[in-house]
């Protein structure tokens, strides 16, 4: 029924998971991130889980502004679309687990593609993640 390609997709799909949650709830445990920023980055991950298309509206309209918020909430470091791209990441993909669509799609090359582009961009962000720490410590 399934074949190689879909179980390493899910795989893949499953480490992706992973690395976004991490990097996801990074934010809400940092001490620089004030109440206010965190507040807004679960509602936008709880938003996501149970409604993703208007998390992605949230998103869509929040992004432009959160640079500038993220100075006005108190949290200079925090890098606000980021950081909300990734709350609503975290919220649609756990969705997508628990419903099973993310279990049970067809592995095709173009999706094995589109994986490994985003476990490219995602071990980005941790080297990112991991060399600020360096240079903060």
């Amino acid at each position: 029924m399934y074949n190689d390609g879909s179980h390493l997709i899910r795989g893949l799909l499953g480490v992706f998971t992973a690395l976004v949650i991490l990097l996801a709830q990074s934010a809400l445990w940092a001490g620089s991130v004030s109440t206010p920023a965190k507040i807004i980055l679960a509602a936008v991950a709880v938003l996501s889980f149970w409604r993703p298309r208007e998390g992605l509206l949230a998103v869509a309209g929040l992004a432009p502004l959160a640079v500038m918020g993220s100075r006005l909430l108190g949290a200079p470091q925090l890098r606000g679309p980021e950081a909300l791209v990734l709350a609503f990441l975290a919220g649609a993909l756990l969705k997508g687990w628990k419903t099973g669509r993310l279990r049970t799609f067809p592995a095709t090359r173009l999706e094995l593609a589109a994986l490994l582009v985003g476990l490219v961009v995602a071990a980005s962000c941790v080297e990112q993640l991991w060399f600020l720490q360096i240079q903060l410590n």
